[in-house]
């Protein structure tokens, strides 16, 4: 953890202006914050630099650089309850855990695809941290994050603990996108795993005590003990248990012996006051009999976690950490799991059940923790509840696709949905199109679809009706890429000509010479400002060869960075549709035969694979 945690502590793309992310990963319990996502966490994932854009039109550079990334990325959560309308999530797959039985998506997880001219490579980073402003300006976090450069060979398919498995389960939970982490447990083959490091992993279910998810993995661990050895819990949420649990779940470490101590807060603490720690009255009278309650002092600065914070730093953490051993042999567990059977998982003698996908590292013999902690001195804060880890919109499943000739909705429910189903259009007005139809009933699952094509508008949202509720479901694209490129942002109020113009812009300028820059500008301030003198002076010859000349080096640009990386593919589709407009409505001849050429190669090109 770290004093200031920033994005680039948390979701590693590791260091390098060269390397380019192709598919993304991110896992958090409600849905993303869209404004976050826009303005802080994507911009840094895809490597995008705000100086000298304007504000308004930074959305336009931020879904430029997404579809550079052949829009593969991906976001598990457990509900859609924040604003899944907003229009980047037409470029974010969001998926929804529980297509088969209730379950709760809480794992903290990013994984990160990229390569650059010479190697691929794979980022990883588990954490505490939600995608939202709140989890990194509010709180603080723990974060382990690990990059490596692939392999060429499936050197490590068996090196990798359960991650492969807790991704493959995932998938499964997010039914028609079980193919979601596929990529990434492939490429785990390809990556030599850290060194001691044991992955630890709770997964919706009930499994027999042999399987390795929640607590059952704690059997994983093997420190030596002595009189010094300890179990130390440091985390915000503490759930309800009873006194038969909390042995069950200190067992699995494989010492009965150890001294179980958990870092608390009192009822004066300012994390207490904030109402941001909670643990119910029932688990405090359990945990007194057996625990101690510590609480954290750093250098005399009561209730602060590293001796460098500073007074008025109102941050409060949301880690997760848990500690077992001793001064010489130990492990550090850093997980998003907190410390509640919904996460860990409830113990009967033969089985387990979890509620929860979790994930989380044992790390070997880490320094610095746990932090400095005295007896508890005074009242024990506490709530009547646990109140959390619900998500808003109460479990029910749903998912909503278009491949550009068919939509389909489908939706886990033991009551049909209302056959009224309303599909907003991504347009200026935001159009909503009523659509009646059958619900047709597939064991657990009821399917509703409809033909239909791109005339129709491209659909954004499905609002369906389940007792007496309506869910906004987001429609998950399916249609290639190339069909993708240049979708208008309707919301930003700005004409479709004028979007157009912000597009044409920005790839044209990421192709042009530095020699050139000023020819590109006076050519857009022709086609924005068509009455002023640089309109007048536009058929003139010598500007029709210098652009022409130009437009052929800009091709050649491009066809260069194609040729060393297939990423730079899509940004022909876009030159090629700039270079058709271009032609169009171009005056000036010389200028529209080089325009009608400069699209012809880049055709070819294409064409050609």
């Amino acid at each position: 953890m770290n004093k200031n945690p920033l994005f680039t502590s948390l979701y590693p793309i590791s260091e390098g202006p060269s390397k380019i992310p192709l598919k993304i990963l991110m896992t958090t319990f409600d849905s993303p914050d869209p404004n976050f996502l826009l303005k802080d966490l994507l911009p840094k994932l895809l490597k995008l630099q705000k100086n000298g854009i304007d504000e308004e039109t930074f959305p336009y550079h931020v879904y430029d650089a997404l579809e550079r990334t052949d829009a593969e990325i991906i976001s598990s959560v457990s509900s859609f309850s924040k604003r899944p309308d907003d229009y980047i999530f037409r470029k974010i797959n969001l998926c929804k855990v529980g297509c088969n039985k209730d379950e709760v998506q809480h794992s903290k997880l990013c994984l990160i695809y990229s390569k650059d001219e010479e190697n691929e490579f794979l980022d990883i980073a588990i954490s505490s941290a939600n995608l939202s402003r709140s989890a990194f300006e509010d709180q603080l976090q723990a974060a382990w994050k690990y990059s490596v450069k692939l392999s060429s060979k499936n050197t490590y398919s068996r090196s990798w603990g359960v991650l492969p498995r807790f991704l493959s389960k995932l998938s499964e939970s997010c039914g028609q996108n079980e193919k979601l982490c596929e990529c990434f447990i492939k490429l785990l083959k390809r990556a030599k795993p850290p060194e001691n490091v044991i992955f630890l992993a709770s997964v919706p279910g009930t499994y027999d005590n042999n399987e390795y998810w929640g607590s059952n993995g704690l059997k994983k661990i093997n420190y030596r003990s002595n009189n010094d050895t300890r179990i130390t819990i440091f985390s915000p949420f503490v759930g309800s248990w009873d006194k038969k649990q909390l042995k069950n779940w200190k067992e699995r470490l494989n010492k009965k012996e150890e001294n179980l101590e958990l870092i608390w807060i009192n009822k004066n603490h300012k994390w207490a006051e904030k109402e941001v720690w909670k643990m119910p009255e029932n688990t405090f009278r359990n945990l007194s009999n057996i625990c101690k309650f510590k609480e954290l002092e750093i250098s005399g600065q009561n209730g602060y976690l590293h001796c460098d914070q500073e007074p008025n730093d109102n941050r409060w953490s949301h880690a997760k950490l848990y500690f077992v051993g001793n001064e010489n042999d130990n492990w550090l567990i850093l997980t998003s799991a907190n410390f509640t059977q919904a996460a860990w998982g409830k113990i009967t003698p033969k089985q387990i059940r979890i509620n929860n996908f979790e994930l989380g590292v044992a790390l070997k013999n880490v320094d610095g923790w746990p932090p400095e902690t005295v007896d508890m001195k005074n009242d024990c804060y506490y709530t009547e509840d646990e109140g959390y880890d619900i998500p808003d919109d109460e479990y029910v499943w749903s998912e909503a696709t278009w491949d550009g000739q068919k939509l389909e909705v489908l939706v886990r429910s033991d009551i049909k949905p209302n056959n009224k189903v309303i599909i907003q259009i991504a347009s200026f007005d935001r159009k909503e199109r009523k659509r009646t139809s059958t619900w047709e009933n597939k064991g657990k699952h009821w399917i509703w679809s409809k033909n239909w094509s791109e005339k129709q508008g491209v659909p954004h949202i499905v609002t369906i009706n389940n007792i007496g509720k309506d869910y906004l479901i987001p429609i998950l694209n399916l249609r290639d890429s190339k069909d993708m490129i240049k979708e208008s942002i309707p919301e930003l109020g700005f004409s479709d000509e004028e979007e157009k113009n912000i597009y044409d812009d920005i790839v044209y300028k990421r192709y042009s010479s530095s020699n050139y820059v000023e020819v590109v500008e006076k050519y857009h301030r022709t086609v924005s400002y068509n009455k002023t003198k640089e309109s007048r002076d536009s058929s003139n010859y010598d500007y029709g060869v210098l652009l022409s000349r130009d437009m052929f080096k800009l091709v050649d640009n491009w066809n260069e960075k194609r040729k060393k990386d297939e990423y730079y593919r899509v940004d022909g589709y876009k030159l090629s549709n700039y270079f058709a407009r271009l032609a169009e409505n171009q005056q000036n001849k010389i200028t529209r035969i080089a325009a009608e050429l400069c699209k012809s190669e880049i055709d070819l090109i294409l064409s050609e694979g």
